[in-house]
């Protein structure tokens, strides 16, 4: 009996170790998308004060500018998305999202659709897993998540997630003050205003892996005949993520922004994804063609950072714009001036102020 207590008394200590020295052993995930401060934000938001939440990787983090839609039309949204693209982290981040919110209209990229990344397949894949598993914070959905990893993925390893330090154990010569903090006190450098988008702030057009693109020009829209399947197991999260918000009465729109890098691949592989939305009753806003970047003026040395991202300049473009298309098609309400939306009146302001961005 009393080798058991001590095997049992071992084993709490241990447990308790482990939980505590992850306390400090983890990262943060600090800096343009805080992702960890963007869900704690999001949690206190007023009961159904949210129209609209978007979904999806950096083309999306990096252009749909919630705030400027505001200022434009009066309608609210926060921006989930981060760089990289799963379709399992989509599915829990919008679960999450409903617990809190009951918006009118969903909008996600479904960048996914032929790229099944899971965790063990490259560090950058992996890092997008950890980096929404570390940041959710209801621990029944961060469970859920880590579930369906391992049931896609054998080879993730279920003890590092939920012990950090054995991932994170060779920090020991990085260790700064903040890492002695709560996740929580990280929050006072989060910028409120931004409501989950990342503005670049590069203005100088660079892109080193499509070099031969100088000019937005008709023919970048012209396919290459390649031929390429849809990721089952995207498919699969996507046909969850619909669902879900078909369950809630919410509108689903795929949000395609206008990158212009794989403008060529979009058009191989557009009879897919035409077929896959309207199948399931997905609605589909555009942006991605010659004619809607003509329309909307932009330029690519004075509106992108590369040929797949908007640098802020674009984002405020792009953002005014669809901020109409959504009030319009949508029906949505201009909060403006009504009560319970003041902080948003004053987000604008707020944006002005800050040094790295100039708006004329």
């Amino acid at each position: 009996m009393k080798k058991c207590v001590k095997v049992i008394v071992f084993f709490a200590l241990l447990l308790a170790m482990l939980m505590g020295l992850s306390f400090v052993f983890h990262h943060r995930w600090t800096g343009g998308d805080d992702v960890y401060s963007l869900n704690m934000s999001y949690k206190e938001e007023p009961e159904n004060s949210i129209d609209v939440l978007y979904f999806g990787t950096s083309e999306i983090s990096n252009s749909v500018f919630p705030t400027a839609m505001y200022d434009e039309t009066g309608i609210t949204g926060i921006n989930f998305a981060v760089n990289h693209k799963s379709a399992i982290t989509a599915y829990y981040q919008l679960e999450y999202a409903l617990k809190y919110q009951k918006p009118k209209v969903v909008c996600c990229d479904f960048q996914s659709l032929f790229s099944g990344r899971l965790p063990s397949r490259t560090t950058e894949d992996e890092t997008l897993y950890m980096k929404i598993y570390d940041t959710m914070p209801d621990l029944d959905i961060r469970l859920k998540l880590l579930a369906a990893m391992r049931k896609e993925d054998e080879n993730v390893s279920v003890a590092s997630y939920l012990f950090p330090v054995m991932r994170y154990h060779s920090m020991w010569s990085e260790l700064t003050t903040e890492d002695f903090q709560s996740d929580a006190e990280s929050r006072k450098d989060y910028k409120e205003y931004m409501n989950g988008c990342d503005l670049l702030t590069e203005l100088k057009y660079k892109d080193e892996r499509r070099p031969d693109i100088v000019d937005i020009v008709p023919e970048m829209w012209t396919g290459t005949g390649l031929d390429e399947n849809l990721s089952k197991v995207s498919m699969r999260w996507y046909d969850k993520f619909i669902d879900l918000c078909k369950e809630n009465d919410i509108t689903v729109a795929a949000l395609f922004p206008p990158k212009i890098r794989d403008a060529s691949i979009k058009m191989d592989r557009w009879d897919k994804i035409y077929g896959y939305l309207s199948e399931r009753g997905v609605e589909i806003i555009d942006y991605n063609t010659y004619e809607e970047v003509s329309r909307l003026g932009l330029e690519l040395h004075k509106d992108y950072k590369d040929s797949a991202h908007l640098n802020y300049k674009g984002a405020l473009t792009f953002s005014r714009d669809l901020a109409h298309v959504l009030s319009d098609k949508y029906g949505l309400e201009d909060h403006r001036g009504q009560d319970g939306f003041e902080k948003w009146d004053g987000y604008w302001e707020e944006f002005l102020e800050d040094p790295r961005y100039s708006v004329e």
